[in-house]
C-alpha cells in the first residue's frame, strides 16, 4: 500500500482531495480487517466451548452410570434386610429426596444470582 510520503507533491486542491480518499480507502480496509478478526476469534471461541461441552457431556453420562451401578449396588446389598420391592423403593425414595433437595437449592441459587 503506498503512503502519502511515496507520491509525489500535488497542487494544494488536489492533495486534500487525494488525502481524503487515501483517508477513506484505509478506513475501509481497516474495518474490514477488524471484521476478519473478529469472525476469527469467534470461530475459535467456538471451537474451545465445543470441545469444553463435549468433554462435560461424556464426564456426566459417565458419572450417572456409576449412579447407576452405585444404586443397584444399594438395592442389592438392601435385600436381604428389606426384600427387593421395599429395597428398590428406598433406594428410589432417597435418590428422589436428594434430588429434590439439590432442584430446591439450585433454584435458590438461580434466584438470588439473577437478581
Amino acid at each position: 500500500m503506498s503512503t502519502v510520503l511515496d507520491k509525489k507533491p500535488a497542487p494544494q486542491g488536489e492533495s486534500m482531495i487525494e488525502l481524503l480518499k487515501q483517508l477513506a480507502t484505509s478506513s475501509a480496509s481497516v474495518v474490514q480487517d477488524e471484521i476478519e478478526l473478529l469472525k476469527q476469534e469467534t470461530k475459535e471461541k467456538v471451537r474451545s466451548i465445543s470441545s469444553g461441552v463435549a468433554l462435560a457431556v461424556i464426564g456426566i453420562t459417565l458419572s450417572l452410570v456409576a449412579l447407576l451401578s452405585f444404586t443397584a449396588a444399594l438395592i442389592v446389598y438392601l435385600v436381604p434386610y428389606l426384600g427387593i420391592t421395599k429395597a428398590a423403593l428406598t433406594t428410589g425414595g432417597l435418590f428422589a429426596v436428594a434430588g429434590g433437595l439439590f432442584i430446591l437449592i439450585g433454584c435458590k441459587n438461580l434466584k438470588s444470582a439473577s437478581r
